[in-house]
């Protein structure tokens, strides 16, 4: 998703479908005299077209019989590119439904640019019994959900989840032995460590079970980093690779998935709803060590969420990057991993080569196995076990900060928050109405939902589950992550209340080149891994974390 986090603040990811017997003003293939249509404009992300293109075969089958002004079936066309959509714009085009990203849903409503889709999402769903809105996480509901003279109003719904983490090459790590062994010498030599070529057990990962994805696997942020120097010392490969040219905004992405999953569903949502005890509050003591406040926590109301940027969360997280970064093996990959020439698409194509010296690990998005798709198709063609169904890659479980952490249930954080809005204005006696309502429920069946899981290796950011023969349907990395999806705590950015509606900027995890809104620091001036690289420690910009959002003056009480 390159691109997409060049104009993070106003790319959208959108699909825009326009009902219309006549045809579409917007673009498309030409419309069919017979048939009335569909207009689908979706913004080409990481995530591909293939899932789109999948839906419109499955509804265009189930309309063929369906009889508007005469015309038998639904016609459906489809428009991607990579436009930019905003509220206002709305009103100017012929577009009915969007999906989107990062939008202000509040100021969609205020503005006058949204529809009213309670229709669609409070009602049952005729392709599988259910209501969308018994699909929604409760954070979900209490934003959305609008109260109006008494009866409830959705003028958006969830569309896909968005995830960053650690992706590892299995099959490297099952050939060359990259797990832990169980009961290790915590004092031994790095060699004895790790099953290497030995036939030994591997230890029992975070879960504490056998025969688990995490088995072998690194638990803290210690055996992280003990994993990362057998790989380039011992098993002479690279432990990770990354976008040099993006890094501002992955590095970032990675440094919030460790503090969210070190703070957990609970704290982390402070940062959003800004009503609670924080717990774990800390700062940079006079010998430059980090250590915690005293006390049973500080509660937290909104006219103090400055206090939130002392979370110990964000600390280790910065701190351990820190680690990462200033191993040689790291720091000196200047043409590839700190290289503005070296994009998401060759740190991909890196990870997936076959050279004599391979990339154990890749930092990425959940979406990445889309985006390499033409790579897994030509390797595929010479070797059915690289394609893109069977190659065996793994979504690693994040480690943890201590020993003492591990065994806790994992937390993951939505990038982007996408969702799906209708524009404002048509008529809902039209039968333009009707069947736009209609897609939206037939894109969120249960059987569609399990489709896009198929196709994109990843999940909707909704609660739902695959039968068995579904999830056999996976590909082999997708199964790990619909693994780790099912069994984590889901932090969506976004609260109902006035201090987060009036600035949403200011609590959103990237901004444009001026940084990222969430880590700001009066110690350097834009992104944290862009003053690493200049010499800021981690214990310097956290210091500056609190400077900045202390000298804010948007705080006060939230509710």
């Amino acid at each position: 998703m390159g691109n997409f986090f060049k104009k993070l603040l106003c790319l959208a990811v959108v699909c825009v479908i326009t009902l219309t017997a006549f045809g579409c003003k917007k673009g498309g293939k030409g419309n069919s005299s017979d048939q009335a249509t569909l207009y689908v404009y979706s913004f080409t992300s990481g995530f591909g077209k293939e899932w789109l293109n999948e839906l419109i075969k499955d509804y265009e089958e189930k309309m063929k019989d369906v009889v508007i002004d005469g015309k038998k079936g639904i016609n459906i066309e489809p428009t991607t590119d990579k436009s930019t959509v905003t509220g206002p714009q709305m009103a100017g085009r012929d577009e009915v439904i969007y999906f989107l990203e990062q939008q202000d849903y509040y100021e969609l409503i205020s503005g006058g640019y949204v529809a009213d889709i309670s229709d669609a999402v409070t009602k049952t769903n005729p392709y599988d019994g259910k209501t969308l809105e018994s699909k929604m996480f409760k954070d979900q509901q209490d934003y959305f959900k609008r109260v109006e003279n008494g009866e409830t109003r959705y003028y958006a719904y969830p569309h896909y989840f968005t995830g960053f983490g650690i992706i590892y090459d299995v099959e490297l790590f099952d050939t060359k032995g990259y797990y832990f062994a169980d009961g290790y010498d915590v004092n031994g030599k790095l060699a004895d460590m790790f099953v290497g070529n030995e036939d030994w057990a591997k230890s029992k990962g975070a879960d504490g079970v056998p025969n688990t994805d995490d088995d072998g696997l690194p638990t803290t942020y210690e055996e992280f980093l003990l994993l990362c120097d057998y790989i380039a010392t011992i098993g002479n490969d690279n432990p990770l690779i990354w976008s040099g040219q993006y890094r501002k905004a992955y590095l970032t992405h990675f440094i919030n998935a460790l503090a969210t999953d070190y703070e957990g569903y609970d704290q982390m949502r402070l940062n959003y709803t800004f009503d609670g005890t924080a717990e774990n509050l800390g700062k940079i003591d006079a010998k430059g060590n980090f250590v915690l406040d005293g006390g049973e926590g500080t509660l937290i109301d909104g006219s103090n969420g400055a206090e939130l940027a002392r979370q110990a969360g964000k600390y280790y997280a910065l701190d351990f990057y820190s680690d990462v970064y200033n191993k040689p093996y790291i720091k000196n990959k200047t043409t590839t991993l700190f290289s503005s020439g070296f994009d998401h698409l060759e740190a991909q194509d890196a990870f997936l080569a076959k050279d004599t010296t391979r990339n154990a690990m890749l930092l990425d998005g959940s979406w990445w196995q889309m985006e390499a798709t033409s790579t897994f198709n030509n390797m595929g063609k010479s070797n059915p076990a690289n394609s893109k169904q069977n190659r065996k890659l793994g979504w690693m479980p994040l480690p943890k900060q201590s020993s003492e952490k591990v065994g806790e249930k994992q937390t993951m954080f939505d990038i982007m928050y996408p969702l799906c809005v209708m524009k404002s204005g048509l008529d809902k006696n039209s039968w333009q109405y009707k069947y736009a309502i209609d897609f939206i429920q037939f894109a969120n069946s249960d059987e569609q939902l399990a489709q896009f899981t198929q196709i994109t290796s990843c999940t909707k950011a909704l609660n739902y589950s695959l039968t068995t023969d579904q999830y056999n349907g996976l590909s082999a990395y997708g199964k790990t992550f619909y693994n780790a999806y099912k069994n984590s705590d889901i932090v969506f950015p976004y609260a109902n209340n006035l201090l987060f509606a009036n600035n949403q900027n200011t609590f959103k995890e990237i901004g444009d080149d001026n940084g990222s809104p969430f880590y700001m620091s009066t110690a350097y001036s834009t992104y944290y891994v862009l003053g690493l690289e200049a010499g800021v420690s981690a214990e310097t910009f956290f210091s500056g974390m609190y400077s900045y959002f202390d000298e804010l003056t948007i705080w006060k009480k939230a509710k």
